[in-house]
């Protein structure tokens, strides 16, 4: 087992060491030493924990909802929180490859594989 985790550990050092994770850290930082930018994220945050908790009452999960995209264009406004998705997108990408090739090598089908089965 210890074999594993070593190698998962030097996959993670080779992750480390690329130019999306580094982006990643970057606009990271950049959102959170930005006032406006964090202060949408903490908004977001909440509007979506609102509306996991409210009762599936229509009007009311509607009207979360309508506050949540309104939230999300703002988000999608600022060019702060637009550097950080992208880069986010793009380490998600590489985290999804890794996970193929993984997936691939032990002989499980990957989900993009499954879903074209129904």
């Amino acid at each position: 087992m210890s074999k594993i985790i070593n190698k998962a550990k030097e996959v993670a050092e080779s992750i480390i060491q690329t130019e999306e994770f580094k982006k990643l850290q970057i606009t990271e930082q950049d959102v959170e030493e930005d006032e406006t930018a964090s202060a949408i994220l903490e908004e977001l945050e909440a509007k979506y924990e609102k509306l996991r908790q409210s009762p599936d009452s229509g009007k009311v999960n509607r009207e979360l909802q309508q506050e949540v995209q309104r939230v999300q264009k703002k988000m999608l406004e600022n060019e702060k929180l637009k550097e950080y998705l992208k880069a986010q997108k793009e380490f998600n990408q590489i985290m999804q490859t890794v996970n193929n090739e993984i997936a691939s090598a032990l002989g499980i089908p990957q989900a993009s594989s499954r879903s074209n089965i129904n």
